[in-house]
């Protein structure tokens, strides 16, 4: 449990520091939502944006995170962060879209450290086996 709850807060440090990374280059903008696709790997619908760029050009660009969309969401504007160098990758301006999965990740992973380290405090590992540790 607590090589995966490292492997946890590793992921969850790496993802926050791509979130903070993106937010620092990133501009708001408003953009509507004008469709929505369902993504295998994630299982998860996620919306479709169109909005207008700082040089005035209009962008389509797929969010990845929340999923928490669907076909009633399309029409509904939002605010978006996008990333100006690469205007297709863009994530709604809310808490839950932004920080989701740094917080899933390292949340899963202070569990899972705190448990097993908790374990292997409490019980010396033996083969398959748990046993009381001494005192």
């Amino acid at each position: 449990m607590v090589v995966i709850g490292i492997g946890g807060l590793i992921g969850g440090a790496y993802y926050t520091m791509e979130r903070i990374d993106f937010l620092s280059k990133a501009i708001q903008t408003r953009a509507e939502i004008i469709d929505t696709f369902w993504d295998v790997d994630h299982d998860s619908q996620f919306p479709v944006f169109q909005f207008v760029d700082l040089n005035g050009v209009e962008r389509t660009a797929r969010g990845y995170v929340g999923g928490l969309y669907s076909a009633s969401d399309i029409g509904k504007e939002v605010d978006i962060y996008y990333d100006p160098e690469n205007p297709a990758n863009a994530v709604v301006s809310s808490f839950l879209d932004t920080w989701s999965v740094p917080i899933v990740l390292l949340g899963f992973g202070f569990i899972f450290v705190f448990i097993g380290g908790f374990a292997l405090l409490k019980y010396d590992v033996i083969g398959d086996r748990f046993y009381p540790a001494p005192g």
